[in-house]
């Protein structure tokens, strides 16, 4: 084959290339994962102390260092930061694919409602704060779909 014949075969073949790869990357695509697909940050180094119980306790109790940081389990929007007398601080992140992450029990927040984050970013400091629950203890609360599911089958702690 002669030159010509290359050449255009080979820009023919780059022009189809280039067409399918275009990626909206503006933000318009979102992809819908099962949670069991997803990679979970782990919100603070420690250790589960009270196991999550569907019926009674849909939640677990991590102890971690006095002062640590408290980390955002997935990409989000927080949409509730307060303080709550029983249960000290309290921030929720709504997260895509109907996933909403709560933590309770914290001595101070990092983040308020309607602030971006990333998986990792920090968004509150555990510690001390006046509860039953004593010094360093984080509650963890993870909801898919409306319910309540146990965060260590999806965190590695």
């Amino acid at each position: 084959p002669d030159d010509s014949y290359l050449a255009k075969r080979d820009s023919t073949l780059r022009a189809n290339v280039l067409e399918e790869s275009h990626f909206q990357i503006t933000g318009a695509q979102r992809r819908d994962l099962p949670i069991e697909g997803l990679h979970f940050f782990v919100p603070a180094k420690g250790v589960v102390s009270e196991k999550f119980d569907a019926s009674s306790r849909p939640w677990i109790d991590v102890s971690v260092p006095e002062g640590a940081m408290v980390m955002s389990v997935l990409d989000g929007t927080v949409i509730f930061s307060a303080r709550d007398d029983k249960d000290g601080y309290i921030l929720q992140i709504q997260h895509d694919n109907d996933i909403i992450s709560i933590y309770r029990n914290v001595r101070g927040l990092l983040r308020k409602a309607g602030d971006k984050v990333l998986a990792g970013t920090p968004v509150a400091i555990a510690g001390t704060v006046p509860s039953e629950h004593g010094s360093g203890t984080l509650r963890l609360e993870l909801w898919y779909k409306g319910e309540a599911v146990d965060p260590a089958k999806y965190i590695n702690f």
